[in-house]
């Protein structure tokens, strides 16, 4: 199903009614001007309200077809493309791809999502199906070259960036006898526990599934206690490897640790949550660099999957994280503004090396 289908579609149900934040919308600045929701594909100077409205599918699709062209024709600031992206990504699935150029593996995402098929299979079937038209998918199962499932390598990655958080706080990389509280025992943590139990840490952990915790227990003799209990674990290591924005307000009081260091996306609920670690004195990982091991993988398979390749890059990630504890001692800065700050320097090389920068 193509995008024209797809609107006469939308157009057809132009009595089903959807309400949206006024604001996510509102706010498409193209340069001095703004939309107005109220009337489709006409623009005017407008300021944003906090105000909720009502609208048709259709209202939506014709705006955002609006702001769109705007994109196309390279009609609007870098600031206001920002802004754009920022607001459209709170819209609903079915309607999010417009903000995104026109191009054919988007169109075959919009099908993928159309068809809202529910099994795993069918899921791979659409990347296949995409991966025909570009390279930059990876990581699809069954596929020649793919690096299969990407948890194993996930949990390498956690685990030397924890022996990192170690060597800072302890002054030796060894998580022998250190005590390790994970949060979550699903496949990443799963992972994670081996390496920690062949090493001889002692783990405490928590599931909201009662197999998991059940296999993790007999496995490696692993203390089980109360998913609300994990953070009052008196560790060395609180290991996020659930749920996102579980270091917070709440959260940060209760914890008896000296290290935050998992394999969960997400894992401070604000930035001030970071400070606030921060001022505790609690080492923390930043997230996006500690679990990254999934996705350096699956890079390799770009160049011809190579195991050991692979698992040695994502071993550096020891490396990584302990550049970011150095420069955050040495800076007096929290970790997590670290870690964003290397990150962009290291964007800002490259393209100064493309030359994108001026």
């Amino acid at each position: 199903m193509g995008r024209a289908e797809i609107g006469e579609i939308e157009e057809e149900e132009e009595e089903e009614e959807i309400v949206v934040e006024q604001a996510v919308v509102e706010q498409a600045v193209v340069e001095e001007e703004q939309v107005d929701i109220h009337s489709p594909g006409t623009p005017h100077r407008r300021q944003a309200t906090d105000v909720q409205g009502t609208f048709t599918r259709a209202q939506i699709f014709g705006k955002l077809d609006f702001i769109q062209e705007k994109n196309v024709n390279n009609e609007l600031t870098d600031e206001s493309k920002s802004e754009i992206n920022t607001r459209l990504g709170e819209i609903y699935t079915d309607i999010i791809y417009k903000q995104y150029p026109r191009s054919e593996v988007t169109i075959f995402l919009i099908d993928a999502i159309e068809r809202r098929e529910s099994s795993l299979q069918n899921h791979i079937d659409d990347l296949k199906q995409m991966k025909t038209k570009t390279r930059h998918i990876l990581g699809v199962a069954g596929e020649e070259n793919s690096s299969g499932d990407p948890s194993p390598v996930t949990a390498w990655g956690v685990y030397n960036g924890m022996k990192a958080c170690a060597n800072a706080a302890f002054g030796s990389r060894s998580l022998k006898g250190k005590t390790i509280a994970l949060q979550g025992l699903g496949s990443v943590n799963y992972y994670l526990a081996k390496h920690l139990d062949e090493e001889g840490a002692k783990l405490i952990g928590s599931d909201i599934d009662k197999g998991a915790a059940a296999r993790a227990e007999k496995e490696f003799g692993m203390q089980i206690v109360d998913v609300n209990g994990i953070y009052d674990v008196d560790c060395d290591v609180f290991s996020p490897g659930a749920l996102g924005a579980i270091i917070n307000e709440t959260t940060i009081p209760k914890l008896r640790c000296k290290i935050v260091a998992g394999a969960a996306n997400n894992q401070l609920a604000t930035t001030a949550a970071g400070d606030a670690l921060f001022e505790r004195g609690i080492l923390y990982a930043p997230d996006y660099a500690i679990n990254a091991g999934g996705l350096i993988n699956i890079f390799h398979e770009r160049e011809g999957y190579s195991h050991d390749r692979a698992w040695s890059h994502v071993a550096g990630i020891y490396d990584t994280v302990g550049d970011i504890l150095a420069r955050s001692v040495k800076d007096k800065t929290p970790e997590y503004i670290v870690a964003d700050k290397i990150s962009q320097e290291r964007i800002d090389e490259a393209e100064e090396k493309l030359g994108r920068k001026p």
